[in-house]
């Protein structure tokens, strides 16, 4: 594997190290001084990426970390989107380890595929499921160490969502939950990916709003490293703060929307998620 396929394996890398990989295979640019500068740049950009990799295998910690942050990036003449990209590093999940009935997933999935034609208004490979409690949603995946951080929040619903193939084999899953704290929105997902899922995993937003985004870390009371974005207010005058934590195998992901005036209880919440692990 080169250079260039190293970039475009990960997925998402930054454009302009795509462009400097591009420009360094020509012969022109190879002849210029032009071309030093540019392996340069792309050497750097590769090594910033196996060191993030190197560091985290030998800490025994996983995490996430941005590949990329973009404000009105021009995708058509009259389409623009803003937002971000995360790289996850996470454990597979040993499908065994997932111990409640959600196994049943598996099945109903695999009979999608069965009763699938090419003209049904729906596609196999996702099941979805709701429960009155984030706590009953957990037991019905039945992971051991599955976290349940406690929120100054009135809970809502919650959601299991489980993607698999036609085999019925469980690749990945969701508990999603809603809360409300006065004015104030959150959802809290944490995403499981099993052994059987081989891809690389990558998360991010993306809103066809103007909205600009900073990235932050938070230090735990346990000394785990906690990614936060934070976006400027969209036209609906709600800004938004996302965390994202890796504990167990598990991404855990907490979304705030807030008005500008519960800015500090917004971040307030985020470290009480935070805290919890």
């Amino acid at each position: 594997m080169n250079t260039m396929d190293l970039l475009e394996a990960l997925g998402d890398v930054r454009e302009e190290y795509l462009r400097e990989a591009r420009a360094v295979r020509d012969p022109a640019a190879r002849a210029s001084g032009r071309g030093k500068r540019r392996r340069a740049v792309l050497l750097a950009a590769c090594v910033c990426l196996v060191l993030a990799s190197v560091t985290a295998l030998a800490s025994g910690r996983f995490g996430t970390w941005v590949l990329t942050i973009f404000t009105d990036r021009q995708l058509a003449v009259d389409y623009s989107e803003s937002g971000y990209d995360l790289f996850v590093d996470a454990e597979r999940i040993p499908a065994d380890a997932l111990k409640g009935d959600v196994r049943e997933a598996g099945a109903e999935i695999a009979r999608q595929y069965r009763d699938y034609r090419p003209y049904s208004s729906w596609f196999p490979g996702h099941w979805r499921r709701t429960f009155p409690s984030r706590a009953e949603g957990g037991d019905y995946i039945g992971l051991d160490g599955l976290k349940q951080p406690e929120l100054d929040a009135e809970e809502q619903e919650t959601e299991v969502n489980v993607y698999g193939d036609a085999d019925g084999t469980i690749r990945s899953l969701t508990l999603d939950t809603a809360y409300t704290a006065g004015d104030i929105r959150l959802q809290f997902s944490a995403r499981i990916y099993t052994e059987d899922y081989t891809e690389d995993i990558t998360t991010g937003v993306r809103t066809t709003e103007h909205a600009a985004y900073t990235e932050s870390l938070y230090t735990t009371e346990r000394g785990l490293s906690c990614q936060v974005l934070t976006s400027t207010a969209l036209e609906s005058g709600y800004a938004g703060i996302d965390g994202y934590l890796v504990d167990g195998g598990v991404l855990y992901d907490l979304h705030i929307a807030y008005q500008e005036a519960e800015a500090e209880r917004a971040q307030a919440l985020l470290h009480q998620w935070a805290d919890g692990f």
